[in-house]
């Protein structure tokens, strides 16, 4: 009975934090942190309309999926409406740093970088 109970809980939890997130753009070229301040360590750059699933709000920080890795970028950088970017031949490679050594295929410093935000 016991384990049918927490196995029920962690199922209701689960769906809750999946039914929380929602997708989210970059309103300009932002940093991608490890901690939600300007305090921990630029993982990357998020370019320009770069698509985002926001998992979590913290002072003012979005906890974010991007590129397939979690991190944290300023709330004020983050749109839930979706970007209108036009102009051909716009590409991003992802630009997760891969702090020297290769992991999982990302190339270090990669990425558009405008210089701007958090």
């Amino acid at each position: 009975m016991l384990k049918t109970t927490i196995a029920g809980v962690a199922i209701l939890i689960a769906s809750t934090t999946a039914s929380m997130a929602w997708t989210g753009w970059a309103t300009t070229g932002v940093n991608f942190r490890s901690g939600p301040s300007t305090y921990h360590d630029v993982l990357g750059t998020i370019p320009q309309c770069g698509k985002v699933s926001v998992g979590a709000s913290e002072n003012g920080w979005y906890r974010i999926r991007w590129s397939g890795h979690w991190g944290w970028v300023s709330s004020n950088y983050i749109s839930s409406e979706r970007c209108g970017y036009s102009g051909g031949g716009y590409h991003s490679d992802g630009g997760y740093k891969s702090r020297g050594h290769s992991r999982g295929g990302y190339s270090g410093g990669g990425g558009y970088n405008s210089g701007g935000g958090y």
